[in-house]
């Protein structure tokens, strides 16, 4: 996954990766990119350069909403 705003590049080849029946925690300093990952992976937040896949599936147009794959729980009220 790569991001910008404008010219301020927020996320560089950034590369996750979680097994199966993990719980992940994504933790970080304010401002790291934490939200913007996750808003991208889930397609709040458009990019050109990301790739999500899900046991070898792609997702090419990000993870979104009813995907039983993956659960994200944003931080702000849904």
């Amino acid at each position: 996954v790569e991001f910008s705003y404008g010219e301020k590049r927020i996320l560089n080849s950034v590369y996750l990766q979680c097994k199966q029946g993990m719980l992940v925690g994504l933790l970080g300093r304010n401002g790291s990119g934490k939200s913007t990952l996750m808003k991208v992976m889930i397609s709040e937040l458009q990019t050109e350069v990301k790739s999500v896949r899900i046991n070898g599936t792609p997702f090419h147009n990000g993870i979104t909403r009813g995907c039983s794959a993956i659960t994200y729980l944003p931080q702000g009220p849904m």
